[in-house]
């Protein structure tokens, strides 16, 4: 991605704020159910030996530029791969796997259901699966998907 993207923290907060508020009604609408999680958090190593935790963190992406707004300023279009991971045990022990897909299968569904999270950030695709998975930095175990969000953004030139 181009240094002006990476420049600009509110591209990335922007995001991680909406996906936090989808992650809460996500929670809420699932508490009845048998795959449901307790907590959710904007970094995977917070969830240390935590079950039944989503993480997510914003792994990396594109940018296209989509227009001009005065003399100085890009408007531009960043796709922000987000990681989610989904944490269910620990090493060495047991993974219930119809838990861990039925969790990652509802992060899904939701934002595939609720693209538009307000203000032209939009859910734009699954670019990974995986089931099973240990998570050094978590001490845990489960799986992860990874979701593609668009984000706009200017830059301004000197």
């Amino acid at each position: 991605m181009p240094d002006y993207v990476y420049s600009s923290p509110e591209v990335f907060e922007s995001l991680a704020s909406k996906i936090m508020t989808q992650l809460g009604s996500l929670q809420s609408a699932v508490s009845t159910l048998d795959a449901k999680f307790t907590s959710y958090f904007d970094s995977h190593g917070i969830a240390k030996l935590v079950p039944n935790t989503v993480t997510f963190e914003i792994v990396g992406g594109s940018v296209r530029q989509v227009g001009v707004e005065g003399a100085n300023t890009l408007l531009g279009m960043a796709t922000l791969t987000v990681e989610f991971r989904v944490h269910t045990g620990f090493p060495g022990r047991a993974t219930d796997a119809r838990l861990v897909i039925r969790l990652l299968n509802s992060i899904h569904n939701w934002f595939a259901i609720h693209k538009d999270l307000g203000d032209q950030h939009r859910y734009a695709g699954t670019s990974s699966f995986e089931s099973v998975v240990e998570f050094e930095e978590s001490v845990s175990r489960g799986g992860q998907i990874a979701l593609n969000f668009d984000v706009p953004y200017s830059y301004t030139t000197i």
